[in-house]
Order: C-alpha cells, then structure tokens, then sequence
C-alpha cells in the first residue's frame, strides 16, 4: 500500500480556493484561524454544509449533504423521543 495521501496538499488548496471564492476573503480566514464552516453547492445545485479545517498541519474539509426536504423527526429519532419532543417541546406555547 502506498503512504502517500489521497490528495496532496496543493489538491486540498486548489479545491478550497474554488469552493471559497464566491466568499470575500474566505481562504484568507481559512488560512488565519485555521478552520472555516460555510456552504456550498455543486454545480448541480446540491446543497452542502462544509467545515473546512487543518489536521496534523494540513488542510482538510469534512462535507455534509443537506436534504432538499426537511425529514420527519420521526425518521430521525426513536418513535419515542420524537413523540416527547412534540409533546413536551414543540406543542407548548410561549
């Protein structure tokens, strides 16, 4: 197996730089504070959450696909759960 990463460093940076640039100065803060969260859409228009981070000194970036319809909590949680966070939650009036 060879030890040579995925993506070499010069990849990473080429591929922030183009998922950045629509945001004024985001690789810029990316490079300062060494971490950046913003959004992103593929050309096909699929959303994305997207941290961008440094990891052991080098770039790194963890994507999040984001659904294009809200998923039930029914679906995400036990029938349970979801049923005490309607009931005792969402249902109560302020």
């Amino acid at each position: 197996m060879d030890d040579k990463p995925l993506l070499m460093q010069e990849d990473m940076d080429i591929i922030l730089r183009h998922m950045l640039e629509k945001y004024s100065g985001g690789i810029e803060k990316y490079l300062k504070n060494r971490e950046l969260d913003f959004n992103y859409y593929s050309p096909s228009g699929t959303p994305y959450r997207v941290n961008a981070f440094f990891k052991l000194n080098n770039m790194a970036v963890a994507m999040r696909k984001i659904a294009y319809k809200p998923i039930p909590l029914e679906n995400l949680l036990y029938d349970d759960v979801a049923t005490t966070i309607k009931t005792n939650i969402l249902n109560q009036k302020t």
